[in-house]
């Protein structure tokens, strides 16, 4: 594994060192950026539309979901949806039309005016969780709608009307926003940052390596372990989730967070108390990954 003894090579022997954890106040890491499966028939070009769904918990009994575009090449039409069993209450969008369908649970906007000055919204939808909290609310999230002459790109579903949004749906980002705690960097879930945690992320690069990519998303590495895809979950029983790893959060799993996982360890290990990064520190995160 050549990643693996050039980043280790001459360390010493691991030894168990405690990060110092601090418990911080519940905060959800965002899924990382989704490309809808737009494409032209003819040319086969797939959209450069890009977009993130954050969770945040706003209160002890209200969640927010806020949907980011991160690229627009500029659109003249564009819709989003978002399935939940939480109880949907409302929505802060500047634009558009919004509306909620009870009898399938989703609540959409709809772009009224095209965006070809290619800006880059964030639009909120709120939801009630006090009828349980502790549950686990899955949210569907997907683009429904998309149309850009810059792109000579339109969206195409499977079917029509009603019933292809709703398998629009089936096919975006599923977020588990159930406050999973985890520590940043314990690889191993183990409770402590060690060298250990480090070899288990280039393990997780390696195993990419080995499948000709560069490094994987963190929402495909989550729904990788959830289903033990190429036996993901097999070869890594104690990985809680991606976002456990990702530790300087660009929404990926790459050498990069080994790196960052070792130099956390040098520093604790030779004394440090003071570490400016999220290693060592306990998280509430969602399980998020794609469909």
């Amino acid at each position: 594994m050549k990643i693996k003894n050039r980043i280790l090579a001459g360390v010493s022997a691991a030894i168990m060192a405690v990060g110092a954890a601090s418990v911080l106040p519940v905060s959800y890491l965002s899924a990382s950026a989704i490309q809808i499966p737009a494409y032209n028939e003819t040319t086969g070009k797939i959209s450069k539309f890009e977009y993130t769904v954050k969770v945040e918990k706003i209160s002890s009994t209200r969640v927010k979901v806020a949907f980011q575009i991160l690229n627009n090449p500029g659109y003249e039409r564009l819709s989003i949806g978002i399935k939940s069993d939480a109880k949907y209450i409302s929505d802060n969008c500047d634009m558009g039309n919004t509306a909620y369908v009870e009898s399938t649970k989703t609540a959409f906007l709809a772009i009224a005016a095209p965006n070809t000055a290619k800006v880059c919204s964030t639009w909120e939808f709120i939801y009630d969780i006090s009828a349980n909290p502790n549950k686990s609310y899955d949210f569907g999230v997907a683009v429904v709608d998309y149309k850009s002459a810059a792109e000579n790109i339109e969206l195409k579903h499977d079917g029509e009307g009603f019933e292809a949004t709703l398998n629009a749906l089936k096919k975006g980002v599923t977020i588990e926003s159930n406050n999973k705690t985890v520590l940043i960097g314990d690889a191993d879930n183990d409770g402590y940052i060690t060298i250990q945690d480090a070899s288990l992320i280039l393990d997780v690069v390696s195993k990419c390596e080995k499948n000709g990519i560069e490094y994987i998303r963190t929402e495909v590495l989550n729904k990788y372990l959830k289903s033990n895809y190429d036996n993901w979950r097999t070869e890594f029983p104690n990985l809680v989730c991606a976002e456990a790893i990702d530790v300087d959060t660009d929404y990926k799993v790459t050498e990069d967070d080994a790196n960052k996982v070792l130099d956390y360890y040098s520093k604790v290990y030779a004394g440090s108390h003071v570490v400016d990064s999220l290693i060592g520190t306990k998280q509430a995160v969602t399980v998020v990954y794609s469909n």
